[in-house]
């Protein structure tokens, strides 16, 4: 809605770190501590649990969040990059690659790699 930020790296013995920043439009938001990744292709699923934030007078802090990015290419011919909403409170893994409904993200860049 407002602002979004995210950075999640696997390395080689499979371990997964990243920080993620959601801020919503109506000033409320989360930063989480990433702790799951998945790739598929061009698509990231990514997890972690909230360290700080708000929704209205809820306290988020432990709750797990979930979202999924998709990668299409960098060139102003390519169709914008997508991304999900944050889904917080989820049980589901990341590494369950879930079908979250995307929507454009035409003023980011999302990486896929």
């Amino acid at each position: 809605d407002a602002n979004f930020s995210l950075v999640a790296n696997e390395k080689a013995d499979g371990s997964v770190s990243g920080q993620y920043t959601d801020r919503f439009a109506n000033g409320d938001g989360f930063h989480a501590q990433v702790d799951c990744l998945s790739v598929s292709g061009n698509n990231a699923w990514v997890g972690g649990v909230v360290t700080h934030g708000t929704f209205g007078t809820t306290d988020l802090a432990g709750v797990r969040v979930l979202t999924r990015v998709q990668d299409n290419g960098t060139s102003a011919n390519d169709p914008p990059d997508k991304i999900s909403f944050s889904f917080l409170g989820t049980a589901v893994p990341c590494t369950a690659q879930p079908n979250v409904v995307l929507g454009d993200a035409p003023e980011g860049q999302v990486k896929v790699s």
